[in-house]
C-alpha cells in the first residue's frame, strides 16, 4: 500500500515538472512582441475616449504631402496612398497636418521633403490657429519637435526635413495653454501631435468632444507629453494600414502627415 501510495506521489511530482518546463519552453518560444513602428490604442481617459497612435522613430520615419504632380492638391488620404504608392512608399498612418485656409493651402510654416512650401504664419487674427502661443510640429536631424512658433527662427526652417503650423499649442514644456479653462463649454472633436523625446510621437484624435483643456492633460498626464500642439477639429480623421475602422473615406484635407517604415 505504501508502494502504491509513493508511486502516485512520485508520478504526480513527474507530472507537475513536465507541465512547469513546458510553460517555462512556451515562455521562452513565445516572448512578448515589441512594439512596432506604429502603434494603435484606444485609451479612456476622465470619462472620454482617445484614439492614440504612437510612432517610433527609431523604426519609422515622418514625411508630409500636399499636392500631386500637377499642382492639385491631393485633398484625400485615397488620393495620397495612390501618389505615395506610384514611389512604392506604402503608408501606414497618415492624418490631417493641421488648419488650412479657403485655398486649401496649409495656414502657416509648411515644409515638404526639406523644402519651406509656406512660410511661419507670424499674423494676429481669429480663429484656434491665431489663439496664441501657437506651434510648429517639425522633424530635423535630431528627431521630433513641438515648438512654440514665437521661438522658431527663418533659419531654423531650412534645417526642418518636414514642418506644420497649427495653433493653439496644447502644452509648453509641460505647462497648458494659458486661455485654456478646465469647464470650457467648447467642446469637439479634437486632433493634437505631442512629443515624448525625439524619438517618441504620439497623434490623439479624440472619440467624442472634448475641450482644449481635456485634450491638453490627457496628452501630459496619460501620454507623459511635455509639448504637443493641436492639430484640427471636427474634420480630422485618420487613417491606419492594417484598422478596419480607419480606412479612406470622404475627407478633405490640404496637407497630411504621412507615417512609413524605415
Amino acid at each position: 500500500m505504501n508502494s502504491t501510495r509513493s508511486c502516485s506521489r512520485l508520478i504526480a511530482l513527474l507530472a507537475a515538472l513536465v507541465v512547469s518546463f513546458a510553460a517555462h519552453v512556451a515562455i521562452a518560444e513565445d516572448p512578448p512582441k515589441a512594439p512596432g513602428p506604429v502603434t494603435y490604442t484606444l485609451k479612456s481617459f476622465d470619462g472620454s475616449e482617445f484614439h492614440v497612435v504612437r510612432v517610433d522613430l527609431t523604426q519609422a520615419a515622418i514625411s508630409s504631402v500636399w499636392k500631386d504632380k500637377a499642382g492639385t492638391p491631393l485633398m484625400t488620404f485615397e488620393n495620397a496612398r495612390k501618389q505615395l504608392r506610384e514611389s512604392d512608399i506604402e503608408p501606414l498612418f497618415m492624418t490631417n497636418a493641421g488648419i488650412f485656409t479657403p485655398s486649401v493651402a496649409p495656414g502657416g510654416l509648411y515644409v515638404e521633403s526639406g523644402e519651406v512650401r509656406v512660410p511661419i504664419n507670424r499674423r494676429n487674427g481669429e480663429g484656434n490657429f491665431h489663439l496664441k502661443p501657437n506651434g510648429i510640429f517639425y522633424i530635423d536631424s535630431a528627431g521630433a519637435h513641438v515648438e512654440d512658433t514665437d521661438r522658431v527662427t527663418d533659419e531654423m526652417t531650412k534645417t526642418m526635413q518636414v514642418a506644420t503650423q497649427s495653433g493653439p499649442l496644447l502644452l509648453r514644456d509641460g505647462e497648458i495653454h494659458e486661455k485654456f479653462q478646465i469647464e470650457s463649454e467648447n467642446k469637439k472633436l479634437r486632433s493634437g501631435v505631442g512629443v515624448v523625446s525625439s524619438t517618441e510621437i504620439y497623434f490623439v484624435l479624440s472619440q467624442e468632444n472634448v475641450n482644449f483643456h481635456h485634450l491638453a492633460r490627457f496628452f501630459r498626464d496619460e501620454l507623459k507629453c511635455g509639448d504637443a500642439l493641436y492639430l484640427d477639429g471636427e474634420i480630422s480623421r485618420f487613417y491606419l494600414q492594417n484598422e478596419p475602422a480607419f480606412q479612406p473615406g470622404v475627407e478633405q484635407f490640404a496637407a497630411m502627415l504621412v507615417v512609413t517604415s524605415k
